[in-house]
């Protein structure tokens, strides 16, 4: 939980304060011109190389005894994203906003969208954080006697002799289009269905080569009678 709430908090330091100084230099208000190079420094650059640091220290930690499942860079990458869209939501927010706190009327944002946009901003930011989280915090090990995932959730074990089948598991978000709200592909991640029912997940790292190098481990270290039940998800990554 304090790696979610350690990004939560980076998106707010990076995201919230870019969105308000690019709304106020954009309509020239409340700053004059001979503040705006002091309140970029101040408001934009020292929260963003705090979120920075934040953020890359969290990358480069240690993930148990295993190897990080997803790269470094698609994380940085993902969380870049996170930032960027925290900071087009605050700037919506403060232009919506504006009048009510005595400033010039909205130029942009209709006032209940700014609402909504207020409302939903804190969750939003907790469900991203969780997400990146989830697959940045993972690792995976694996040896003759079986495999290990770490993350979030703690460290699951399972045996090669417990371990029923591989299989993808995909998963999806609600997205509205032409007013319908339909679903929209998100990841597949790996799940390691156990013999006694129980499932272990290995989040879908993103990009060809950790799921690439994920299949390898596993194919490296299991019986070779198991390593055809990898066959389905190398079709479902596109890895061969």
């Amino acid at each position: 939980m304090s790696q979610i709430a350690l990004r939560t908090l980076a998106y707010f330091l990076a995201g919230v304060p870019a969105g308000f100084v690019a709304w106020a230099l954009i309509y020239n208000t409340p700053f004059d011109a001979a503040t705006q190079n002091q309140i970029l420094v101040v408001a934009i650059l020292v929260p963003c190389l705090v979120a920075a640091t934040v953020l890359l220290r969290m990358a480069y930690a240690g993930r148990g005894s295993g190897s990080q499942t997803s790269s470094v860079w698609s994380i940085l990458a993902a969380d870049l994203t996170c930032m960027l869209a925290a900071a087009v939501a605050a700037f919506f927010a403060v232009d919506g906003f504006s009048e009510r706190l005595g400033g010039p009327p909205a130029d942009l944002t209709d006032p209940l969208v700014a609402n909504v946009i207020a409302f939903l901003f804190v969750p939003t930011a907790l469900l991203l954080a969780l997400f990146v989280t989830q697959t940045g915090s993972q690792s995976l090990a694996a040896d003759a006697e079986g495999l290990i995932v770490e993350g979030i959730s703690g460290e699951r074990h399972a045996a090669w002799t417990e371990i029923a089948s591989f299989r993808p598991d995909t998963e999806y978000v609600p997205v509205s289009r032409l007013g319908l709200v339909v679903p929209r592909h998100l990841r597949t991640n790996l799940a390691v269905v156990l013999r006694n029912g129980e499932t272990i997940a290995i989040f879908d790292p993103g990009t060809r080569a950790s799921r690439k190098a994920i299949l390898r481990t596993l194919g490296d270290s299991m019986p070779e009678a198991m390593r055809s039940g990898l066959d389905e998800m190398r079709h479902s990554w596109n890895v061969r």
